[in-house]
């Protein structure tokens, strides 16, 4: 019985429809360049070039282990491609169907036995009847585990003699038509879905990437605790944990705790974080609840945990209530860090004559912009002096903006990845009271109305028409539809074309998302509620059904976009679940969003308004000391960089060799010279060359690329060795990246054969 485990578990096919989903439950694609192997599937596929490469490989090399030339005297090449076809059909677009696994995506770790579709029976008993050479193959290949009779092995493998669900039936993927559920409100003409990544997180406010070429998550809970996300897991020791520190948070929908995490523009060099938590302190033997914001230094002997003894207090900020605490830290383009805060807390702002929200003598209720790189003894940060209030009289000057009853999620816009429109916009969703809801672009010097306005009406009547620096949200939206906005991201990933552009945003109360598009004539703002598809299109590892409570959402260094949600907002239970959103009608082949991510188009200027006019090393002013006449100029301390990096030109034509090299990029390491050493596996060769497999070869990224910054190779992605520079030592792979090849003596062995 245990031999026919496997084919069982084939026979378990049940989708609920054809709609077209690779392996990974994503859409297929076009590849970057046609397949050459499983050729049949080079318009529309589910494998880049790379996973072609490596199908071939293994065929291969299961050839070259068991030493099959011959069966039946019938050499291998006369049921090859039909072999080939089978295997390659998980580069079909309907590969999902075909197979009914979700655990086949690593296509270069999965042994031949798993890359057999499921076949529709009459196709079965045809096709091992008339080519009894791939039978003796898959015979000789998994011994036991394959039955002797080719009837059973048919009546075992087969999905149905619905043509929809087996081998070799494939429907026209491109002629799918995206499909909308009926809804009561206008929805987007593009539907989701979402894909659960990591779940059984305490009550997770945000998934951030460290900017550091390490692909890391790092996705904070509520109770103090930093967890990183390494390859779809949660690394087993936490990055961080404070929670002996953060405030006890225990009731559901309290809003203390850990609540922000924002990384240094230069982590990878210099290891600093800041976190904004929430604390009680003792002062004059009275409890006081204060919000906090410290940095943190990563460990010096282990990149994947904090060191918790080096925290550096930033700033305390004495909170009169539990609510309304904001919580996201940001650093924008201009070097600076942003704190966001809310009103204090309690209903309607109570607080003064004016409420926090329009008194600018507290930092409450307002954005902040500080400069965390130059501070002393005395005063832990400096402010810009180029902040909008630097030298007013009664004014904080570390305010940026003000007027905010409880900004929940902001984020800066990172810009097309082309043109750059957009970057540096910053967004926020801002908690209303009574009635309305509103997302707003937070520019330097504004006040956002509250408490003298809710969205776009009067809230406090004696203070509504008296609002200086009015600015109206983009968008406001009554407690008919949400109770509780959650700000989220434009979204500027490559992988889905479809959702480019869109401000993708939520509602904690009713689970509800959003999106905003802005019209490029006149610069107004489209609103729709964000379609998502049903379960006859999210199915399989991905679903439709969003938890009630939207906490926050992510953004990983690739510009991928992430939603935190919980069923029920209880801040110790392990129920909330971190979702990719997706696009499950159209994607970019993953080899294409590789290149664009590891080649920038470079850096495009900042509009005045998002870079607030300065930078860091402009002149700052002291906190506590205002007076221009205090001023110091302060020496500029941004590294320069290289915009384009200096390529040597190929000295060498392809023609002038009998050979080249195909290698697969299996790791890369860096080392402590901060060069790049990279493992790859030669794959294949041309003219001919016969090469034994496996063969590893090791490169490191040259001196040129590591001080440039050049594109990196990219892990499981091919590259062609194409030939050598003049002290045969030096390659060129791809003809733009150069490389060292240390085992040169084990690639002249292969070059002898």
């Amino acid at each position: 019985m245990k031999r026919w485990s496997l084919f069982i578990i084939w026979s378990l096919f049940g989708v609920i429809s054809s709609h077209p989903q690779c392996l990974d439950f994503l859409p297929p694609f076009s590849p970057q360049n046609p397949l050459s192997f499983c050729y049949r599937h080079s318009s529309l596929a589910c494998c880049t070039t790379s996973d072609d490469a490596a199908l071939r490989w293994n065929i291969e090399e299961t050839l070259r282990v068991k030493n099959i030339t011959v069966l039946r005297d019938q050499p291998i090449e006369t049921c090859y491609g039909h072999l080939r076809d089978l295997v390659c059909s998980q580069c079909s677009p309907w590969s999902q169907h075909l197979y009914d696994r979700g655990d086949l995506h690593k296509i270069s770790n999965i042994s031949l036995l798993h890359r057999l579709p499921g076949m529709c029976s009459l196709y079965c008993n045809k096709f091992f009847n008339y080519c009894s050479t791939t039978s003796d193959f898959l015979l000789q290949l998994l011994g036991d585990d394959f039955p002797s009779n080719v009837s059973d092995y048919c009546d075992n493998v087969q999905r149905s003699n619905d043509a929809s669900y087996c081998y070799p039936f494939e429907e026209d993927a491109a002629k799918y038509e995206r499909r909308k559920p009926e809804t009561i409100f206008p929805t987007s003409d593009v539907c989701v879905c979402l894909k659960p990544i990591v779940s059984e997180l305490r009550n997770p406010l945000a998934a951030v990437s460290p900017g550091d070429g390490s692909k890391r998550l790092f996705i904070i809970e509520q109770i103090g605790v930093i967890h990183i996300l390494l390859n779809k897991r949660l690394l087993d020791k936490p990055f961080l944990n404070i929670s002996s520190s953060v405030v006890d948070v225990s009731v559901r929908g309290d809003e203390r705790g850990l609540l922000g995490i924002a990384f240094h523009p230069k982590y990878k060099t210099n290891g600093r974080f800041f976190v904004y938590y929430m604390m009680w302190i003792y002062r004059k033997g009275d409890a006081v609840l204060v919000s906090r914001v410290s940095e943190f230094r990563v460990s010096s002997v282990d990149q994947n945990v904090a060191d918790r003894n080096s925290e550096r207090i930033v700033m305390s900020i004495d909170q009169p209530s539990w609510n309304h605490n904001g919580g996201q830290l940001l650093f924008g383009d201009d070097g600076f860090l942003y704190v966001f805060l809310g009103d204090g807390g309690s209903a309607g702002d109570p607080h003064g004559e004016i409420g926090n929200g329009q008194n600018r003598s507290s930092l409450l209720g307002s954005v902040l912009r500080i400069d965390v790189d130059h501070y002393n003894s005395s005063h832990a940060y400096s402010v810009p002096s180029c902040n909008p209030f630097v030298g007013v009289n009664s004014v904080r000057a570390e305010i940026f903006s003000y007027g905010l009853r409880n900004p929940w999620r902001c984020s800066f816009d990172r810009g097309d990845a082309i043109t750059g429109s957009g970057r540096g916009r910053l967004f926020c969703g801002d908690v209303g009271q009574n009635r309305f809801e509103e997302v707003d672009i937070i520019e330097k010097g504004g006040n956002y109305g509250w408490r003298g306005k809710e969205g776009n009406t009067c809230y406090k009547r004696s203070q509504c028409s008296n609002i200086d620096d009015e600015k109206l949200p983009i968008f406001a939206y009554s407690h008919n539809i949400g109770r509780s906005v959650t700000g989220g991201y434009v979204y500027r990933g490559c992988s889905f074309p479809s959702l480019r552009g869109n401000y993708i945003f939520g509602d904690y109360s009713t689970g509800r998302l959003f999106t905003m598009t802005e019209a490029a004539t006149n610069g107004e703002w489209k609103t729709e509620e964000l379609c998502i598809a049903d379960q006859t299109v999210c199915h399989g590892g991905l679903t439709s059904k969003i938890p009630k409570a939207i906490l926050s959402f992510g953004e990983d260094e690739d510009g991928e976009l992430y939603l935190l949600a919980v069923p029920r907002a209880l801040p110790k239970r392990p129920d909330g679940t971190l979702y990719q959103i997706v696009d499950p009608y159209e994607r970019v082949s993953p080899e294409l969003c590789n290149i664009r991510r590891s080649r920038p188009v470079g850096v495009h200027p900042l509009p005045a308004a998002a870079v607030g006019d300065c930078k860091i090393g402009d002149v700052n002013v002291e906190i506590n000391n205002p007076d221009p006449t205090l001023v110091t100029q302060l020496q500029q301390r941004r590294e320069d960089e290289c915009n384009e990096c200096e390529r040597r030109p190929f000295e060498y034509s392809l023609s002038d060799y009998d050979y080249s090299l195909r290698v697969l990029i299996l790791s890369i390491n860096e080392q402590q010279d901060n060069s790049l050493v990279v493992t790859a596996r030669v794959i294949n060769s041309y003219y001919g060359l016969r090469l034994q497999y496996p063969t590893t070869i090791h490169l490191i990224q040259s001196a040129d690329s590591v001080k440039c910054g050049c594109p990196h190779f990219n892990v499981h992605r091919q590259h062609l060795v194409l030939g050598h520079l003049h002290n045969n030592s030096q390659f060129i792979i791809d003809t733009n990246t150069h490389v060292i090849l240390w085992s040169f003596d084990a690639w002249k062995s292969t070059r002898n054969k």
